[in-house]
């Protein structure tokens, strides 16, 4: 979906709160007028410890690029010990970028050092002792005192950061492939139509290198004839395939074991794998570095193999593979059922099934990051859907809020977790970035072809009618009826469940909140709905949502 169905980026991050403080200490400690050297010698003490205290590598950088000082957590994250690094070029550690943002010539005086911003949140890369790279984020703040021009830098190691960000965009062009092939697989009327049409999802909204799908013959070669096919030049380098699948060097690349095994292959490096020689000149030719094979089976075996080509190396992680297996599964189903002539209405429940499926794969990501909510998201879902069959609302549109009501915070995924799982009260800037989440939601998931407008629920859950809400304050109708319905479960869950900053409020006060809300800021039918259910009706928010 890019758009995207989970998207890799992030809201921008910051150090951590002790890491501004040591840099506010800073400026207290060596700015203004030269000390005595006793006093100098406490400053820097103190100042010391201010740094040691940090949860980042922290640096201090005088005008000509040199480290003067520098945090226990720096030696460990460079491989450094302090020695080394004192007196040395920060270039040795931060190789490009870093020494164009140093304060310079320009600045005269401490009123300007302080007031220059050379930059918050700025990715470079960093260079440990033995030359390996990392990724890294900087806050860098300038100082001035009697020795001229300083720079304090707070460098976070975004490695985690990185390597997730890159899972989620591979299990995102998996994920828009899948929610692509569904849609394929409901409109296509004969088996040509969705072989191609598939290989073209997957090449055009999965955005893999090359696809196509073959089908081994019963020849004395025993090869496999292309049928299907997209991608640059994919029919070209599939008429220079020499592929087999017998027990032969040409047979014992990933196809010719996916037909034998009838168990997904993986090369995740053409060019290095053994394997895959007799074609890696091929591969690298057409700009393929890794491969994916997946087998389709029926009751008699493998009868097809789908190939799904990436142009980098290490291209499928466990997840995205599973994703992949997924689609494989519901392309040789969709094959057996048109081989079958079996009824349209099968194919849709399958759609249905996989739609689910996928959802809550993406609910269960968002709730292994944030465990104080574990199934919060589950638990809007059934209330919501309760709530809609109160108000009569119909089969088909219970059960879009209530796959909209399993990912409604999907969004949390671009919020730090430290965030989310902080036991205090939230500062102003931290309650900003959790109101990001609804925006970042529908981000995720707009791209996806629901029949049901849930992206715009995920968006709209926290509006509220006399506009006070959030993202885009909208007032009365502007706002969906499935968000209205999602706006009041989620307050009477949330109110309901324990939380990291309190414990659970009860079913009184939650009931009573949007009472007093009922016409201001929740549709008033959605209140008097939500109220029966719980004071006319037994109802438990754990019993299963039983969505149409």
């Amino acid at each position: 979906m890019s758009p995207s169905i989970i998207s890799a980026g992030r809201a921008k991050t910051r150090p951590a709160l002790p890491v501004k403080a040591a840099a506010n200490r800073l400026a207290e400690l060596i700015g203004g007028p030269r000390p005595r050297t006793s006093e100098r010698r406490a400053s820097e003490k103190r100042y010391r410890g201010l740094l040691e205290a940090a949860p980042d590598a922290m640096v201090v950088v005088n005008q000509s690029g040199a480290i003067v000082l520098l945090n226990l957590q720096a030696e460990k994250q460079f491989g450094y010990c302090r020695d080394e690094l004192l007196g040395q070029q920060v270039k040795n550690i931060i190789p490009e970028g870093f020494a164009e943002r140093l304060v310079a010539d320009d600045l005269r005086s401490a009123e300007d050092a302080q007031a220059q911003q050379i930059g918050t949140g700025i990715e470079l890369i960093g260079q440990r002792k033995d030359g390996s790279e990392f990724p890294i984020e900087l806050m860098l703040s300038p100082l001035a005192n009697a020795d001229g021009i300083l720079v304090t830098a707070a460098i976070r190691d975004v490695t985690e950061r990185k390597e997730s960000e890159r899972a989620l965009r591979r299990v995102n062009r998996a994920l828009r492939a899948l929610s692509g092939g569904n849609e394929v697989l409901v409109r296509a009327t004969s088996e040509p139509e969705l072989l191609t049409q598939m290989c073209c999802v997957i090449v055009e909204l999965g955005g893999y290198r090359m696809a196509w799908i073959g089908i081994p013959q019963h020849d004395a070669e025993k090869s496999v004839r292309p049928v299907a096919w997209a991608g640059e030049r994919t029919e070209h380098f599939t008429e220079q395939l020499q592929i087999h699948w017998g027990d032969d060097p040409w047979g014992r690349g990933t196809t010719g074991r996916a037909i034998r095994s009838g168990e997904p292959q993986i090369s995740q490096d053409v060019a290095f794998d053994p394997e895959m020689s007799p074609w890696a000149a091929h591969a690298q030719e057409y700009g393929v570095a890794s491969t994916a094979t997946l087998p389709l089976k029926d009751d008699t075996g493998v009868f097809a193999v789908l190939m799904i080509y990436a142009a980098e190396s290490n291209a499928f992680d466990v997840d995205e593979f599973k994703l992949l297996q997924e689609l494989a599964s519901d392309l040789a189903f969709g094959i057996r059922m048109l081989r079958e002539h079996s009824a349209s209405e099968a194919l849709e429940e399958r759609w249905r099934v996989s739609l689910e499926s996928t959802v809550g794969a993406i609910a269960s990501t968002v709730e292994m990051r944030d465990p104080y909510t574990a199934g919060h998201q589950r638990r809007v879902a059934t209330l919501a859907v309760a709530i809609a069959r109160r108000m009569s609302m119909s089969d088909h549109d219970v059960h879009g809020i209530y796959l909209a009501g399993i990912i409604h915070d999907v969004g949390k995924i671009n919020v730090p977790a430290e965030i989310l799982s902080k036991p205090g009260k939230l500062s102003a800037i931290e309650f900003q970035l959790i109101q990001t989440h609804s925006q970042a939601g529908y981000d995720i998931v707009k791209g996806v072809d629901f029949p049901w407008p849930i992206a715009q629920m995920v968006l709209q859950h926290h509006e509220r009618l006399d506009g006070s809400g959030y993202p885009q304050g909208l007032k009365g109708d502007a706002m969906l009826g499935g968000a209205k319905i999602l706006a009041v479960a989620d307050v009477v869950e949330a109110m309901m469940s324990h939380r990291p900053y309190r414990p659970a409020l009860g079913i009184a006060l939650a009931l009573a909140e949007i009472e007093k809300g009922k016409g201001s800021l929740f549709d008033p039918a959605v209140v008097d709905a939500c109220i029966e259910l719980f004071r006319r009706t037994p109802f438990a928010l754990d019993q299963p949502a039983g969505a149409a």
